[in-house]
């Protein structure tokens, strides 16, 4: 797997390539000898696009399209729908929560269409790794299918597992030899995996989870981090918290105006929590970033002395 797979100058037989039609949708094709693509501005042949530049404009035979390289935000436009996806703006929020890197390992637990884990993937490349998981045997087959001819092969890897059932490998096993850095959970019920990730993640590393709530019944607050207090802490006495962000449950001062009263009635103030968190309020954050889904991370720091 070469460094630049998502930043290939010149397009060759084998790429996956988005082809871009202007107001009309995107298409995306896979470059094979002798093809030829029917396009609203009639048949674009393969052979034309090879040994171009990437942005290059193409002859067709009515008229003319741009081919692009492929990217995770240009394959999210043009994905073949088998689930609903994470788009551009929320797979930022995401990679960026987990402070994802080149080298890096993660764990995926509902593959769906694929959408995110090319962002987890780009973030991860060259040396990194994703493992992805679901339940369903024709969407892995299918997201396999895709990752490899988009040349992610080396470094993302998908498996049948109800991860609901069976959890994520353990610390040790074939499949996770050393831990993970991150794990994202993209499910129905994540509050039955939570318990188990302490024998996941990476013992020696900034642990980090970042779970999208896909349903209603495990949207609030309190459930969340109650889960997190219960499962995840204290640490491995080896370690000390050293810092825990979480979303407030209390109006912020600080915010005025930019809070709905209305959002916070009915919710208590947590002021019975542990002295070592501290709350960062994530609320204007939700309103302008997130559409349709619910999204909250919870941040562990472990300090070895």
């Amino acid at each position: 797997m070469s460094p630049d797979a998502f930043q290939k100058d010149v397009a060759q037989y084998g790429d996956c390539v988005i082809i871009d039609l202007g107001s009309f949708k995107n298409l995306t094709t896979v470059l094979k000898k002798g093809d030829v693509l029917q396009t609203r501005f009639g048949a674009l042949r393969h052979d034309d696009c090879v040994g171009k530049k990437y942005g290059s404009k193409i002859q067709t035979s009515r008229g003319y399209v741009y081919i692009l390289a492929l990217s995770p935000a240009l394959w999210s436009e043009t994905l073949p729908h088998r689930t609903q996806i994470i788009y551009p703006c929320d797979a930022s929020l995401i990679v960026g929560g987990l402070d994802l890197a080149p080298g890096k390992w993660v764990f995926e637990a509902g593959t769906g269409s694929g959408s995110l884990t090319h962002f987890l993937a780009q973030a991860v490349l060259p040396h990194g790794h994703v493992h992805t998981f679901d339940f369903h045997s024709e969407r892995v087959k299918l997201a396999s299918e895709e990752f490899n001819s988009h040349s992610l092969g080396d470094v993302v890897k998908v498996d049948i597992r109800d991860v609901c059932n069976d959890y994520f490998p353990p610390i040790g096993s074939e499949l996770n030899p050393n831990g993970v850095d991150a794990v994202v959970l993209d499910l129905p019920r994540p509050w039955v995996v939570i318990p188990h990730l302490g024998r996941t993640l990476r013992p020696d590393s900034r642990q980090q989870t970042a779970s999208i709530w896909l349903q209603s019944g495990f949207s609030e607050y309190m459930s969340s981090v109650s889960q997190f207090n219960k499962h995840l802490l204290p640490p491995p006495k080896t370690s000390e918290i050293e810092n825990i962000h979480c979303k407030r449950s209390h109006p912020n001062p600080e915010l005025g105006k930019s809070i709905n009263p209305k959002q916070l009635k009915g919710i208590e103030s947590s002021t019975k929590v542990e002295n070592s968190f501290t709350w960062e309020p994530i609320l204007q954050v939700r309103q302008n970033v997130l559409r349709f889904i619910k999204l909250y991370f919870f941040t562990w720091v472990s300090v070895y002395h």
